[in-house]
């Protein structure tokens, strides 16, 4: 059993995790919000190594994308099989290698990996294959982990998910150059302090989240509210010339022209 198979099968996932990611995603969700009005009215979006396909449900149910989310791991499409049960739109699963997708050319207006593509030292042939899939006037985007945060130096030193390559402005820039993309847009998202608060207080008082958009009463709650205003703050402080530098992600969108 590979890595990733024996993870998703000993981790199992609630409505904890759902209620962490949507909150956590927000900014991202804002990017994919903004590039649609770009697109067809009925955009179609493919999600990249998915696990839970959180996101993907996510922006069907609440952004209309008619979503495709895959994962080589058959424990982690039977996870996000079961999450279903907090959305009420489904979305398609599949079990697929990333290096070689039995799906048409052409046959999307969004790809996109969230903590994914870190852990390959040669993604190349994996980004060519998205590309296939990808329309023209589509969007390539790519979520990792920024290389000069204090979570990706720690990751490294520590190796919790095995070896990762974190990415830099650069990387995207190279990456567009050998691709032959645009490179639209590079911004960082996430504050590793706020990612840890907001692990505690939802795996101790979260537990009976009913569907994706429950939110929390009381204290609880309140605190959830100051921890996203605080993270928006710290995000319009940095804005997108700094936040690429320091936050804990970095996220590139590409342009198949």
């Amino acid at each position: 059993m590979n890595k990733f198979e024996a993870y998703w099968s000993k981790n199992k996932k609630d409505g904890r995790l759902i209620f962490r990611q949507i909150e956590r995603n927000k900014p991202f969700y804002s990017l994919i919000i903004k590039l649609l009005k770009n697109l067809s009215d009925k955009p179609s979006c493919l999600e990249i190594g998915c696990g839970t396909a959180i996101d993907s449900y996510y922006l069907k149910n609440a952004l209309g994308l008619e979503c495709t989310a895959l994962d080589i791991s058959t424990a982690a499409i039977e996870q996000a099989s079961r999450l279903k049960q907090y959305f009420p739109l489904s979305i398609n699963l599949m079990v697929s290698d990333m290096f070689k997708i039995g799906l048409p050319d052409n046959s999307f207006d969004i790809i996109f990996s969230q903590g994914v593509m870190e852990h390959f030292s040669d993604p190349i042939p994996a980004y060519k294959e998205q590309l296939r899939l990808l329309k023209k006037g589509g969007y390539l985007i790519i979520h990792v982990p920024q290389k000069n945060n204090i979570y990706s130096i720690l990751q490294n030193r520590l190796c919790l998910y095995g070896k990762e390559y974190p990415y830099t402005e650069n990387d995207f820039i190279r990456l567009a150059k050998n691709l032959g993309l645009k490179l639209v847009k590079v911004e960082g998202q996430g504050i590793f302090s706020i990612e840890l608060l907001r692990y505690l207080y939802t795996q101790l008082f979260l537990k009976n989240i009913r569907d994706y958009k429950s939110r929390p009463a009381g204290i609880v709650g309140t605190l959830s509210y100051a921890i996203n205003g605080i993270e928006k703050l710290a995000n319009e402080i940095l804005g997108e010339k700094y936040s690429k530098h320091v936050l804990m992600n970095i996220v590139g969108i590409f342009e198949k022209e």
